[in-house]
């Protein structure tokens, strides 16, 4: 992910987003063909440099292009992303075992369906080829030129020149004396990679192990279950996230992430306290799905007007959220089967350091609004 930081620099970020997909595409295609566990690593690889590069790119993409006014973009693209992931559980459900343990731990022997694995991956494979054909027919024909330095720095003299024809703000306007602008940029930075680091690691393992979570808990969910159980997660964080796109027209974006925050923790307590209830399982999981929803847009939508996002900047951001997705599922996925309720902790955990994080980032961004408003 760190290397789009630099390959976006030289490279047309349109061309790079159609050179990840293809990227993508290529690795879903292979998966379940490939024939040994070094062709899987290598094939994992190209996915996940792929995806990173991708991520990357439409972020910053989006927020270069509507810079203050990204909130709904964001959201849109994310209730996409949300939309998408509602696919994979529904194509993998048939292909996986539907037996559960009985009460001595036994399980009735299913016929292999290893062999058809192939087909939901092409499915998927075949989605991400449309892709790939629609952004190469927008890089032929409507491609995207971002403005040069040069051109942004005489678009903000002429903003500048324009607010300083008023003689009264003239007259009245002392010299901004702001908080240490470097000092402000990095705590920013490390801030929010802090926050996106064990947000994106929060969010990664409930997608991966919510079903394990289901399968090994005192309920003792089937596989097939267990896909369903990430249907219902999948299913609320697209709702969630459909209702953002709209929700960011009318309501700040630092007041949809409290929202979240609060729907996460009361997530956390009902799968810690009644879990082990098939009612409590669910509205648990769709209370994760809605809480997670639009914790990312909202977030970039909010830093988006205070920190200039450049391509190092949200490759740093990422990558510390793969860094933390990296780590979060070799602590829990270790004792996540003879104690399920680790996922739930690491969730409360989580929830409680980037509640720190946001709430020192929406002081520091406040108390320099306040000084400059005081200055004009």
């Amino acid at each position: 992910m760190f290397s789009a930081s630099f390959i976006f620099n030289f490279l047309n970020r349109q061309l790079g987003v159609v050179l990840s997909l293809s990227g993508m595409g290529a690795a879903l295609y292979l998966t379940p063909h490939c024939p040994t566990i070094g062709f899987l690593y290598a094939v994992t690889a190209l996915l996940g440099l792929s995806n990173g590069i991708y991520n990357v790119s439409q972020t910053v993409w989006v927020i270069e292009m509507w810079e203050g006014e990204a909130g709904p973009w964001i959201q849109g693209a994310h209730f996409s992303y949300a939309v998408g992931t509602l696919i994979p559980s529904l194509l993998l459900g048939p292909f996986l075992t539907k037996e559960s343990d009985d009460e001595n731990g036994s399980t009735t022997a299913m016929p292999p369906k290893n062999e058809r694995m192939w087909i939901p991956f092409t499915v998927v494979g075949i989605i991400v080829t449309i892709a790939v054909v629609i952004q190469s027919y927008l890089f032929a024909f409507q491609r995207y030129v971002p403005l040069l330095e040069s051109e942004q720095l005489d678009l903000e003299r002429s903003n500048n020149n324009i607010q300083s024809k008023d003689p009264d703000k003239l007259e009245s306007t002392p010299p901004r004396k702001e908080m240490n602008p470097k000092y402000l940029k990095w705590t920013l930075i490390v801030l929010s990679a802090k926050f996106l680091g064990f947000y994106s690691g929060m969010e990664m393992v409930s997608f991966q192990f919510i079903s394990i979570f289901a399968q090994f808990g005192e309920l003792g969910f089937s596989e097939s279950q267990g896909a369903q159980v990430i249907t219902a997660l999948t299913g609320s964080y697209a709702v969630g996230r459909g209702v953002g796109i709209f929700a960011i027209l009318k309501i700040p974006p630092q007041f949809m992430l409290g929202v979240n925050l609060i729907i996460l923790f009361a997530a956390s307590i009902v799968l810690l306290v009644i879990g082990n209830s098939t009612v409590g399982l669910w509205v648990g999981v769709c209370l994760l799905g809605i809480g997670y929803s639009t914790v990312n847009p909202s977030f970039c939508a909010y830093i988006a007007r205070h920190l200039k996002f450049t391509n190092a900047i949200g490759s740093l951001m990422i990558v510390s959220g793969s860094v933390v997705g990296a780590i979060f599922p070799i602590v829990i996925g270790k004792q996540i089967e003879e104690n399920p309720t680790v996922l739930t902790y690491v969730n409360l955990l989580s929830t409680s350091l980037i509640t720190v994080a946001i709430l020192i980032i929406l002081k520091l961004t406040y108390s320099r609004n306040k000084t400059l408003s005081k200055m004009v």
